[in-house]
């Protein structure tokens, strides 16, 4: 994600303070293209959140089943 963020970055600054294009759009297209990356960080990290969600429920579930079929081992005994 960082090396998106920096790669965002230095098209933004590029964009905006580049010597190429209409200097009243130089704004304007930074700002699109920062909005992009970061619209598409942000989507990515959502994803991130909800796969993170999904295995540790899957997890808790797991857990669950194994505790109700498996019976307790101890070592009181010994």
């Amino acid at each position: 994600m960082l090396g998106i963020t920096l790669w965002g970055g230095f098209h933004t600054w590029g964009a905006a303070f580049g010597p190429n294009g209409d200097p009243d759009w130089r704004v304007w297209k930074g700002l699109v293209i920062a909005a992009c990356v970061a619209l598409f960080l942000g989507f990515w990290g959502l994803m991130l959140v909800i796969r993170r969600r999904r295995l540790a429920i899957a997890a808790a579930r797991e857990a669950t089943t194994a505790d109700a079929t498996q019976p307790a081992v101890t070592t009181a005994g010994e």
